[in-house]
């Protein structure tokens, strides 16, 4: 059944507003529109999946089926993400809108919803009377227009006058827009590995680097806070072996190609996914392909039918939609043995796609070759046997070599227990994989845990005499007693946490993160740069001066490392040229401002402080209050102070002019070398 008027199909529209369109045109609400000519299904989206029962109610409008599907829906979007088996199910749907929910299930959308740009509604009221919805406008991730630059608005909101956008996200509006023009419809399998290669070749290329992936992308407004990755999300972005989401992987793609066509320039060098007809089906002829040949339009000179398939696809089973009277058991097991080349046996039947079958690796070296999973999972997700999840033993064998003298005898996979040989004490031991990669330490020479004594050997190298085991030691999990020898106070903290940087709670002095840049560059002498500091999660990026390589860290764990007396592997450097000042607490720098104004009274009252501070008595109090907590102020009588020590006073005196004097230097060859640039994090005001 034919619609009685067919609008025009406009530039940039979506198949979801020209369905509207077409109601509006027959005067029939859009519910029946979808009840009596969809099959029930409400229209959401940008209509993607209803390109076949438009066509049909709109004989001759669409039927250039191929330039419909790349100029008029998200699917070069889509496919740029999804692999080669997800586009074939894809494509399917569109021709295959009756065919029985068992085996084609609800696939992934890319629309943001019903967006609207309030310029450009304008416009095409001013030029053809009406208004519609723009393709470029439902891109997920997109707020802007990329023509206007205004801000989007969905289109149930009040009517609002164009307000201008931020410019990043007008930039990041054009960036997309222009990759979805250009129709590229590269499978995930190629895309991925485009990108993986990119940012290998900018420096990216093991795990460490993660975060100062994630800390690159978000300074460049890849992403905003709220939506910043993780890091086992992130992995995707180093390692083929690891699935990246659509969403990271549209703002990666921005990071690591400046424009669009250089990231299609990138993807010309993968093999084109030309559709070859085999001998048994040459009733079948193309009619026109995508630029790149993944996405064909078929011809069935049997029926007469054209449909959309993937060269991929068409190799896979899916012939025309029409003619194949095949069961969905039939067209499973077809798709089933195409995607796993022999290696893998059905054992269960197919009841659908996402109810779970029983499957066996031909190939498996593993304990149980038999295993469970669903058919979505198998085909679309790539799901396999656990088997190949597992390292050689020459990989295996490099990894346990850079944890130390140590060697790889045996091994089977990284899930069970591998033998490994001491090569200082000549002895062999089994142990847990992972665990030892974790915890490398010979179990022949410490059995159980690093015992005590190792322990003291630890904290001396970190610590040297400062602080002291007063009492027994568990392991690195549990609770030891430590003594802080320079103010005598005993405290008590899990040993691991004081192998990370945890210290004295009585006097600890916790380094601001605004001071922490100039503070590492006064204790390496200008050796290592704080470049980022993120408060949230306290790492921090921090870059050797004179090698240039630049590494993600713990804040505690970088002052700890600064601050042992002997040189570390982590951050090698001279301790001798080490300046131990650390910056003045506000209770030490108001006690030397006291110090200086009250020096030649030996008790002095808080109306003395008040008069020489000109400070109100409420702050007064508290300044006092903090002094006496931290010991630098006495309390003789109500009101009435004297000082502990004109020593103690003297010695943060003098550390407060070294500090001082200290911070003047780096300050002055920070702007020497940045040619008068910005200072790194320059501290507000002297301590």
């Amino acid at each position: 059944m034919m619609l009685a008027r067919i609008p025009t199909l406009l530039p940039d529209e979506t198949l979801y507003s020209y369905a509207k369109r077409c109601a509006e045109y027959n005067y029939m609400p859009i519910r029946h529109l979808e009840t009596i000519h969809m099959g029930g299904q409400r229209l959401h989206g940008d209509g993607l999946l209803y390109l076949s029962p438009l066509k049909k109610l709109t004989e001759g409008a669409l039927d250039d089926q191929l330039t419909v599907l790349m100029s008029h829906t998200m699917y070069p979007l889509v496919s740029l993400y999804s692999r080669r088996i997800e586009q074939s199910f894809i494509l399917a749907s569109l021709s295959r809108p009756a065919a029985p929910k068992r085996l084609l299930t609800p696939l992934r959308s890319c629309s943001s919803g019903e967006m609207i740009c309030p310029a450009c509604l304008q416009d095409d009221i001013r030029a053809i009377g009406d208004w519609y919805y723009h393709r470029k406008h439902q891109i997920p991730g997109v707020t802007a227009c990329p023509i206007h630059g205004t801000v989007l608005h969905m289109s149930t909101d009040p009517l609002k006058d164009p307000t201008p956008a931020k410019p990043e996200d007008t930039a990041y509006a054009r960036y997309m827009a222009s990759l979805l023009d250009l129709g590229l419809d590269a499978p995930y399998e190629d895309t991925h590995r485009v990108l993986v290669e990119k940012l290998r070749d900018i420096g990216y290329q093991r795990s460490d680097h993660l975060d100062s992936l994630i800390d690159s992308m978000a300074q460049s407004g890849s992403f905003r806070r709220t939506n910043r990755p993780t890091r086992r999300g992130a992995h995707g972005l180093i390692s083929e072996a690891h699935y990246l989401s659509s969403a990271l992987f549209l703002r990666a793609v921005p990071f690591c190609f400046p424009t669009p066509k250089d990231f299609a320039d990138a993807l010309q060098g993968a093999a084109p996914s030309q559709a070859t007809i085999p001998g048994d089906k040459s009733e079948y002829t193309v009619i026109s392909s995508s630029m790149s040949g993944n996405t064909v339009e078929m011809l069935h000179a049997t029926c007469g039918r054209s449909y959309l398939t993937s060269s991929y696809g068409f190799q896979a089973g899916w012939t025309c939609p029409v003619c194949d009277q095949r069961s969905d058991e039939d067209i499973f097991s077809a798709l089933f043995c195409y995607e796993a080349q022999g290696e893998y046996e059905l054992l269960s039947p197919f009841k659908g796609m996402l109810e779970p079958v029983m499957l066996r690796h031909l190939r498996c070296h593993g304990i149980s070759p038999s295993f469970q999973t669903t058919p979505r999972h198998f085909l679309i997700e790539g799901r396999r046997c656990a088997c190949g999840k597992s390292l050689s033993h020459e990989e295996a064998d490099r990894a346990v070599r850079q944890k130390g003298d140590f060697k790889l005898i045996h091994f089977t996979r990284t899930s069970a227990k591998a033998k490994i040989m001491h090569t200082a004490c000549g002895k062999t031991f089994e142990h847990h994989y992972v665990d030892f990669l974790l915890h490398p330490w010979c179990r022949a020479c410490v059995p159980y845990s690093p015992d005590e004594e190792f322990f003291r050997r630890e904290m001396y190298d970190l610590v040297g005499d400062e602080y002291k085991l007063v009492g027994p030691y568990s392991g690195r999990g549990g609770y030891v007693d430590i003594r802080h020898q320079n103010c005598g106070k005993l405290f008590r903290r899990r040993a691991i946490e004081f192998l990370r940087g945890t210290r004295c709670p009585y006097c600890r002095r916790p380094v601001p993160d605004k001071d922490l840049a100039a503070y590492v560059s006064l204790l390496s002498s200008g050796r290592y740069r704080v470049d980022s500091v993120d408060s949230r999660t306290a790492k921090c990026r921090v870059v050797d001066t004179r090698t240039g390589k630049e590494r993600v860290m713990d804040k505690y764990i970088l002052i700890q490392e600064l601050r042992r007396p002997s040189p570390g592997d982590l951050l090698p450097f001279d301790p001798s040229t080490r300046y131990d000042g650390l910056p003045l607490t506000a209770s030490e720098h108001m006690a030397t401002e006291l110090y200086l104004k009250l020096s030649h009274k030996t008790t002095f009252t808080t109306k003395d402080i008040i008069t020489c501070t000109g400070l109100p008595p409420l702050t007064v109090n508290k300044i006092t209050c903090a002094c006496r907590k931290d010991g630098l102020l006495l309390g003789v009588d109500r009101g009435q102070f004297t000082w502990p020590s004109s020593v103690l006073i003297k010695e943060i005196l003098e550390r407060r002019d070294r500090y001082a004097s200290a911070e003047r230097r780096h300050q002055e060859k920070t702007k020497k070398r940045a040619g008068a640039s910005r200072d790194i994090y320059p501290l507000d005001q002297d301590p």
